[in-house]
């Protein structure tokens, strides 16, 4: 997995939206394109004239496996739990937890380090990536939620880069993760789903810090 360099600086993703919203306000005060441009990476690269369609590039790979890694989590938690709705994995360090289980089931990438690889995914419009809602009752700025969008599903189902034999070996590795937590994974989204106000916030923090990737929905 390709390491992206970051020092230890806070960021505007550690900040809560309102927060993160008030300094950038105050960012666009002192030269509003420019940092614009910055501030909104995706609408601010050029785009030669060379390659405006964009239809015979290859896709990275490590973007490619993040897209791939999610798709698959999510179709065996489906699976498992019966659950109707989408789910998303709950926070940058999950994802990446997901992700590095496709490195032969050994974590060695941190999630600091692979925030600005899923970010730019997110950026693409592969994945949904934002602040994890309110009424999940989290309090950790810049914790996010994150799932694949149909547009990342789309990507899966053009792409003939996906080697068949090595998606199943993924999907085994994460089955077997999951699957002896079905029982909590089933609660976890009962409450995530349910009508009452306010959740029970309580039971779903301790029902998610006992699986192995926390989720919501």
């Amino acid at each position: 997995m390709r390491l992206v360099a970051q020092d230890d600086q806070p960021t505007l993703a550690d900040l809560d939206p309102i927060k993160r919203t008030r300094v950038v306000s105050r960012t666009l005060e002192r030269d509003f394109q420019r940092q614009l441009r910055i501030l909104a990476p995706i609408s601010g690269a050029p785009l030669p004239t060379a390659e405006r369609t964009g239809d015979h590039f290859p896709i990275d790979p490590e973007i490619h496996g993040i897209v791939s890694m999610l798709q698959c989590f999510e179709d065996v938690l489906l699976r498992a739990t019966g659950h109707a709705g989408r789910v998303y994995v709950l926070g940058d360090e999950a994802v990446a937890k997901v992700i590095g289980l496709a490195k032969d089931g050994i974590v060695s990438v941190g999630h600091e380090h692979m925030r600005p690889m899923i970010e730019l995914v997110s950026h693409l419009g592969l994945v949904y990536r934002f602040d994890v809602a309110r009424k999940f009752g989290y309090r950790c700025f810049g914790l996010s939620q994150c799932r694949t969008s149909s547009w990342g599903a789309r990507l899966l189902e053009e792409e003939d880069v996906i080697d068949l034999v090595e998606r199943q070996r993924c999907i085994a590795a994460l089955r077997e993760v999951v699957l002896p937590h079905t029982e909590h994974y089933c609660e976890i989204l009962r409450l995530c789903s349910s009508g009452q106000r306010p959740l029970k916030i309580d039971m779903l923090h301790r029902l998610n810090s006992l699986v192995p990737y926390p989720v919501v929905t």
